[in-house]
């Protein structure tokens, strides 16, 4: 019977293994379903856990079924191709994979790929949302690997970057450990409590003996646990801030900190054995008694020169008043003025304020946060440096709000009066232009420190 051509044209393969086909129907047919049974039907097969290559051998004959058989394993049929494609657990640690439905050509490159890299068949979208997962895990295995020996932290205040955008600031929140992880015993064992040196909001400050040195030193701790609170990074940042400003005599000297069991912070201080400077100004007050204004230019040299240091590390003080001055008796009887009490610290450049100071000594722009781009950080210290020293002049009490305090601040030239045992220059110099309302008029630290270079010189051509 002579055979005759198929009006159907013969269908396209994309298979290396398509060879000439004859233009029979039958053949067509044949070859039609035998492609339809090859995409239907996922192939599956096992594979074995070690990291050896291992030979595969590929059948792709028509009258067997299609599988992939790795170390003559017995092949399986997959009865449901709707099932999910992902990796399974037996029992005898044996993987199974399930590759989709693809061409034979397709199958053969994949299959060579995973030979070559030695990695386990995964398609494009599964590699692309196992990668996120694989990261996640990466991290966690790090966390969970961490112990005690390896906890480090990162002072915010010491690493210095060209640029600081929320990715950096992304990294170091990952590499920054967690508070709880550093808890140790030092208190009872180091120290022996002498008394009350004075009290704050959230902490105590004791005077305390080292059992071994035998010197006293003041041991700032908070009154209740911080851990978990709003208040732990304030107490972190303190920590970083008296850590990288050790180095000028008008600070504070920090030795060491830690966190007890409790989780109560604790700072190992420099004792200063004359007190604040607010019980200097109580003890005035109940006496009648004025600073004069060598005592005062002497506290502006010494607080002006300190602020000079910390903005030129890119620091703002922000909580500068009476009771964060401490008073230190040299053996010649000279008086040091130490700033203490970093826990308002903030950076100059990010212009950002996380916590606010004492409202009485702050400039109105830092407390009404109208334009926070345009904050002049530097400049919010040199405001409350003139009140400070207005309040040593006088014995005023600052307002805390109302009418009298809004007229501090918007016309204080006008509403307080002068300091009458200082001279027409340094009330000029303290209420005209440190205590100005506009921020760029306010001279800056080093500036304030060179004025009182010039009123010495005033004062001798008199």
């Amino acid at each position: 019977m002579p055979s005759y051509p198929s009006p159907i044209p013969a269908p396209i393969y994309d298979s290396d293994e398509s060879s000439q086909h004859s233009n029979d129907s039958s053949n067509y047919l044949s070859s039609t379903f035998n492609q339809y049974t090859r995409l239907s039907y996922s192939p599956k097969f096992n594979l074995n856990t070690t990291n050896q290559i291992l030979p595969i051998s590929i059948n792709f004959d028509d009258n067997e079924d299609n599988f992939i058989n790795i170390n003559t394993t017995t092949p399986t049929k997959i009865l449901n191709s709707k099932k999910s494609k992902k990796r399974k657990h037996t029992n005898n640690n044996v993987y199974e994979y399930q590759t989709p439905n693809q061409s034979p050509y397709t199958r053969r490159k994949n299959l060579d790929y995973v030979q070559q890299q030695q990695i386990t068949i995964q398609t494009p979208k599964t590699q692309r949302r196992s990668h996120y997962k694989q990261n996640q895990s990466s991290t966690n295995n790090n966390n969970s690997s961490l112990t005690f020996s390896n906890l480090i932290n990162i002072n915010p205040f010491k690493t210095k970057h060209h640029y600081y955008t929320r990715l950096v600031a992304k990294k170091q929140s990952l590499l920054i450990p967690s508070l709880k992880n550093l808890f140790i015993q030092r208190y009872e064992q180091e120290f022996h409590y002498e008394l009350c040196l004075g009290y704050g909001e959230y902490s105590y400050v004791y005077l305390c003996k080292n059992r071994l040195d035998g010197l006293n030193y003041a041991i700032k701790i908070s009154k209740n646990s911080l851990i978990g609170t709003c208040y732990e990074q304030q107490a972190w940042r303190e920590i970083c801030a008296y850590a990288s400003l050790t180095t000028h005599e008008n600070l504070i000297r920090y030795y060491s900190a830690w966190i007890e069991n409790d989780g109560k912070f604790f700072l190992q201080l420099e004792y200063c054995n004359g007190g604040s400077l607010d019980e200097l100004i109580e003890k005035n007050r109940l006496n009648n008694k004025y600073l004069n204004e060598d005592i005062l230019q002497d506290i502006l040299h010494q607080l002006s020169d300190v602020l000079t240091f910390m903005h030129n590390n890119d620091l703002a003080h922000l909580d500068i008043k009476p009771s964060n001055i401490m008073l230190c008796y040299n053996i010649n009887n000279e008086i040091l003025y130490k700033l203490t009490d970093l826990g308002h610290v903030n950076q100059i450049s990010l212009c950002q304020i996380d916590n606010d100071g004492d409202c009485r000594y702050l400039p109105l722009e830092i407390l009404q946060k109208s334009n926070i781009n345009n904050l002049y950080l530097d400049k919010c210290d040199i405001y409350s440096l003139g009140l400070t020293l207005y309040v040593c002049g006088t014995n005023y009490i600052m307002p805390k709000q109302g009418n009298e305090w809004q007229q501090i601040r918007l016309n204080i030239s006008n509403y307080l009066y002068t300091i009458t045992q200082c001279s027409k220059q340094f009330n000029e110099l303290i209420i005209e232009r440190m205590c100005n309302i506009d921020p760029k008029r306010r001279p800056s630290a080093y500036e304030v420190s060179l004025i009182k270079k010039k009123l010495k010189i005033y004062f001798v051509c008199c």
